[in-house]
């Protein structure tokens, strides 16, 4: 039975499922330094799965895999997942005209390990 973490590695790309009960309740991909389709699946959101997996994925970039900086794009509307990576350091930087929202970038020395 999974639980926890699982990190697929292609290139420079890096596919992660956050498992619990052989289930996957949280996912994500990282691609060029950027952080996009963070997910909680919707029967797992406010529990505290989406921080738990946020948390071993950063400290996996930044420890193992010497990532300075991670950014990635969320919109304004969205203030559950905004408070989210405030709470872990990212800082609100520019609005993107071409995705439509707002790029935030958390750097290594501002992490907050949960």
């Amino acid at each position: 039975m999974r639980n926890g973490l699982e990190i697929i590695k292609i290139n420079r790309n890096i596919t992660f499922n956050y498992y619990l009960n052989d289930e996957i309740i949280v996912k994500g991909y990282i691609s060029n330094g950027c952080l996009w389709n963070f997910e909680t699946d919707y029967n797992y959101r406010r529990r505290g799965y989406g921080s738990l997996a946020l948390n071993e994925i950063l400290n996996y970039l930044f420890n193992e895999n010497k990532y300075k900086k991670i950014s990635l794009y969320c919109y304004s509307f969205n203030i559950v997942a905004i408070n989210l990576y405030k709470k872990f350091g990212f800082k609100q930087s520019v609005f993107s005209k071409r995705y439509s929202a707002f790029k935030y970038i958390l750097e290594k020395e501002n992490f907050r390990r949960k």
